[in-house]
């Protein structure tokens, strides 16, 4: 605290001022800059540093206090029963008159002024108000937000704002120079008043405008008429029936047609307009166009006759046409109704008296499903390449089986073959029958053989053939092996030996170098018949005039002599005449290869043939 003495006044006791301290150093507004121009103005409203009022200003108060509150009824408290500020306890509440203004109107003869009526609201948060003017339907006036939401000042340069004790029913408010009468307010405003202790005046009618009694006296109503106008009769049936449809499922039987069957519809009859339309239900494979709509929506003549112009609702088709049971006919297809759907039966309850309707079971009919017809194959391409043509009018590349070309990628079954009953020129020919599992295509190479007359190389392109024998198919992988004789190319092909792959592949065994614990083909044998192959060779050994030793001795292997070579072996059986035989040469190798390596001993060889009964 800190003294201030007049200079004039005495040093003595009593004549001193004690001063509060100033704690607020806040920055006064009253010089600053504005926002749009970005010049400095002054505000004379603005109070200075610290919020201290300058010499002139009256500061401003709102009346919607405390003591207000407490006056008025309105509980100003909390649970723990502290007083709460105004602007919580009344927020959203808001006091609303009802008012209006004179506004002259000049260069007509219809008014000579006009009532503009409001609608002032007094918000008693902040006692902020604001009007708000009707708005009147084609009056070319700008109408709605009057005057903004801000404090009200009284007329004058008083300082003093309105408040909303000022206002009541009957009186006259000035703001901006406008004269506003209040004739009225809503229920809240008058159960505020009446528990602050007042009641407002009784409400004023409103003034009888010129302007809005001539608005409503020349507004176009609508032209009532006695008269029956077609168009409004079909209009008041659109209304009332829009989206009522009647559901009756029939069919129509043209079995002495191209496709014999009966085809089934739904026959639709729309209440709103008299119009019918017939959808037929598709089914798979029927040999039917797969369109559902089979008659467009419009009205059916009873009688169909030549072209189908406009057709008069008196003779289109209705509702007391259609029964179950009935035979309809639609632009001369006779239509047979033998259901209706739960709707379609209650209509006729209601309307036409209908109460049993008759349960009809149609017939069964066996339903041809046509097939296509498949061309012949004409030679271009593949079958499989073909047959896309067929199923599809754009064709795709046929599927491949993936999973079995995964399996068997770099596997290929190589035999020996030869031409059976081939002329003497062909008799010497030799070549490698080559089966790809992979695909089921084959290839056939013929080997280099000097002097021969005949060009060696490719002989036949690989790629999938058939066999020649009337059945059409195709030689599969597991349809080869030795022995068979192959119809192919316009001659017989003799396959009469097979190479150490294809033999230990097809008894399961794991072959060096290549791909290993493959999934066998279904149709190979696995496990050959050991004795009956062992007897086989040992009789073809004896019918050439050898003994056994002395044939394994002519096989004996050029790396290792004292080991006989199979591959010798077979080829000695079939230069002995022997008919090749695919059981026979498994078993063999299965029997003494047991190294995979293609030699077993000479001693071993002769011990199990001697043993074996010829």
């Amino acid at each position: 605290m800190t003294t201030s003495r007049h200079p004039n006044l005495p040093l003595l006791p009593g004549y001193r001022v004690m001063n509060k301290p100033q704690e607020n150093f806040a920055k006064s507004h009253v010089f600053d800059k504005n926002v749009k121009t970005g010049a400095r103005e002054v505000k004379l409203d603005a109070p200075g540093i610290g919020g201290t009022l300058l010499p002139g200003q009256v500061p401003k108060q709102t009346h919607t206090t405390r003591s207000i509150m407490a006056n008025s009824g309105i509980d100003a408290s909390d649970s723990s029963g502290e007083h709460i500020p105004a602007f919580i306890a009344f927020d959203r509440k808001v006091l609303r008159f009802y008012g209006y203004f004179q506004e002259g109107v000049a260069e007509t003869r219809l008014e000579t002024q006009r009532y503009r009526k409001v609608k002032i609201y007094c918000y008693l948060e902040d006692d902020s108000m604001q009007i708000n003017e009707f708005r009147q339907d084609n009056s070319g006036i700008p109408q709605g937000t009057r005057v903004r939401r801000h404090q009200f000042p009284k007329p004058g340069d008083t300082g003093i704002y309105y408040h909303w004790d000022d206002f009541d029913i009957g009186i006259d408010v000035e703001i901006y120079g406008v004269v506003y009468h209040i004739v009225d307010a809503d229920e809240f405003t008058k159960n505020f008043f009446r528990k602050t202790g007042r009641q407002l005046s009784e409400p004023e009618p409103w003034p009888i405008d010129v302007w809005e009694e001539n608005a409503a006296a020349t507004k176009p109503r609508a032209r009532q008429t006695t008269t029956k106008d077609p168009d409004k009769q079909a209009l008041r049936q659109f209304i009332l029936n829009d989206r009522k449809v009647l559901r009756f499922f029939c069919v129509w039987d043209d079995r002495n047609e191209a496709f014999g069957d009966l085809r089934q519809f739904v026959l639709q009859y729309y209440l709103s307009d008299d119009t019918i339309q017939v959808n037929e239900i598709v089914r798979g494979n029927s040999g039917y166009a797969n369109f559902s709509t089979f008659i467009r929506r419009q009205r059916v003549p009873r009688r169909f006759v030549g072209e189908a112009t406009s057709i008069n609702k008196d003779q289109a088709l209705n509702a007391s046409d259609l029964m179950v049971g009935w035979t309809v006919n639609v632009f001369n297809r006779p239509f047979f109704l033998y259901d209706c759907d739960a709707f379609t039966k209650k209509f006729y309850r209601d309307v036409f008296g209908v109460t049993e309707f008759e349960q009809i079971e149609l017939p069964s009919v066996e339903l041809i499903v046509p097939t296509a017809e498949i061309p012949p194959y004409v030679g271009i391409g593949s079958d499989e390449d073909s047959m896309q043509n067929v199923r599809s009018l754009i064709p795709k590349p046929a599927k491949k089986d993936l999973p079995r070309q995964i399996a068997f990628e770099g596997v290929v079954f190589r035999y020996k073959a030869r031409f059976l009953n081939a002329a003497a020129q062909d008799a010497n020919r030799r070549f490698i029958f080559s089966v790809f599992p992979a695909d089921d295509t084959i290839a056939i190479f013929e080997p280099l053989d000097r002097n021969s007359g005949t060009s060696n190389g490719k002989f036949l392109q690989r790629g999938k053939y058939k066999r020649e024998d009337g059945s059409g198919a195709y030689i599969l992988t597991q349809d080869v092996h030795i022995g068979d004789v192959i119809p192919m190319l316009g001659k017989q092909i003799l396959l009469y030996d097979a190479d150490d792959f294809t033999l230990h592949y097809k008894l399961g065994h794991r072959v060096p170098d290549q791909l290993v614990d493959l999934p066998m083909l279904a149709g190979y044998p696995v496990t050959p018949n050991v004795d009956t192959a062992l007897r086989h060779i040992k009789r073809t050994i004896l019918d050439t005039g050898k003994e056994v030793k002395q044939f394994a001795n002519e096989c004996r292997d050029v790396n290792n002599a004292t080991c006989v070579s199979l591959q010798a072996v077979r080829r000695g059986l079939i230069n002995s005449d022997m008919v090749p035989d695919e059981n026979t040469f498994l078993a063999l190798v299965d029997h003494f290869d047991h190294d995979i390596l293609g030699i077993c001993s000479i001693d071993e060889f002769v011990s199990v043939l001697d043993d074996v009964l010829a």
